[in-house]
């Protein structure tokens, strides 16, 4: 057996050495934290996501698309999340206001939930907007959710609905949709 012995003092120098490498960790892990965080540009708004619980966070800007919605011209802008399209992010920009209650916005969410699939929807606040969560569920597939809000109709009429679809397995959808800021 080989016994080493210590110099007087060491065992403090020691404790002080583990202390100095724990803060070097928690300072590194603050930085860390954001990191899988991005900024996602939506025509002329940038949208703010923490897209570190989507597994391949792959991002693909659309070009805008004009389209119909009831009277309104509306131009959209889309970008997808993943390789397996794990998060759409729309915004639909209309031509003039309209009112954004919870009943008028779920249409701009519907092309994206698949045919036959139950819905259910409730009150949900994204980035200081009232807004509404979507759960869509199948029998064969995992839960899908959507959340829709408008980030300029505080007062109840906007021209800006944005649209989120999220594939994300469990919970993490709610934590990626609470995320969101419009900057």
């Amino acid at each position: 057996m080989v016994t080493v012995r210590m110099p007087s003092g060491s065992g403090r120098r020691c404790d002080m050495l583990a202390a100095c490498m724990f803060l070097v960790c928690v300072i590194l892990s603050m930085f860390c934290c954001d990191a899988g965080a991005e900024t996602v540009t939506l025509g002329p708004l940038s949208i703010y996501i923490d897209m570190s619980c989507v597994p391949d966070p792959y991002v693909v800007t659309r070009g805008e698309i004009e389209e119909m919605h009831e009277s309104f011209n509306c131009t959209v802008y889309s970008t997808t999340i993943g390789h397996a399209n794990d998060v759409i992010l729309e915004l639909h920009r209309l031509d003039r206001e309209m009112n954004v209650s919870v009943e008028r916005m779920i249409p701009f969410a519907e092309h994206l939930l698949p045919r036959g699939w139950s819905t259910e929807h409730g009150d949900f606040e994204v980035d200081g907007h009232e807004g509404v969560l979507i759960n869509a569920t199948d029998l064969y597939y995992p839960k899908m959710r959507l959340i829709c809000f408008s980030p300029d109709g505080d007062d109840g009429w906007g021209c800006e609905i944005i649209v989120a679809r999220s594939t994300v397995w469990g919970n993490r959808s709610i934590d990626l949709f609470r995320s969101i800021r419009v900057l």
